[in-house]
């Protein structure tokens, strides 16, 4: 078991709680940054009810695969990257145990 050297306190545990703490946080973070997204689709690129229905169900996909392991946070980022030909700031999700695809897919 891992302690902090000062306070001796379970840096483990701490870690859990931490986890069960912002995961309430992370979620709302995920659906403010969808719901910008999709506001960005219907007001400057007219983007419609079944546009915006099919654009949603295509990030679900990706979504799924990256959190299924198929893909990585990486793959879509160097795609995008390449495309527009420009850097994508990606300070955070370089950290995400999904960056990368899992290696047993």
């Amino acid at each position: 078991m891992k302690f902090r050297e000062k306070t001796k306190i379970n840096t483990a545990l701490a870690m859990k709680e931490i986890e069960a703490a912002s995961k309430p946080m992370r979620g709302f973070i995920n659906e403010v940054q969808i719901l910008l997204w999709l506001s960005v689709m219907h007001d400057e690129f007219d983007f419609g009810k079944d546009r915006l229905n099919r654009a949603m169900d295509r990030f679900e996909q990706i979504h799924s695969a990256i959190t299924d392991g198929y893909a990585g946070y990486c793959d879509y980022l160097e795609l995008l990257q390449e495309k527009m030909k420009r850097v994508l700031k990606a300070e955070y999700i370089v950290k995400d145990d999904d960056f990368k695809k899992k290696e047993d897919k």
